[in-house]
């Protein structure tokens, strides 16, 4: 898991699922990384961010257990 991490907290019990909560992260950061991209002479549409869930895409969600190891979203039933 390289990569460079984004700490954000998430209130979970505002949704009910993986899907959810990913389509929360996209509208969160969809601005930024078009953005980012306009930035760097790229292009700066804004474009869904895919993948977050079955580590295919770009970025993949991940977070700290309470051992502190990085565990993928989605590893484990959401309830």
């Amino acid at each position: 898991m390289d990569g460079v991490p984004i700490g954000r907290k998430v209130d979970l019990n505002a949704y009910n699922s993986y899907e959810q909560l990913s389509f929360a992260v996209d509208k969160l950061f969809r601005g930024l990384l078009a953005a980012q991209r306009d930035a760097s002479g790229g292009e700066g549409e804004e474009k869904p961010i895919i993948g977050l869930l079955d580590d295919k895409g770009e970025f993949t969600l991940t977070y700290e257990d309470s051992e502190g190891d990085k565990m993928l979203v989605g590893d484990v039933p959401w309830k």
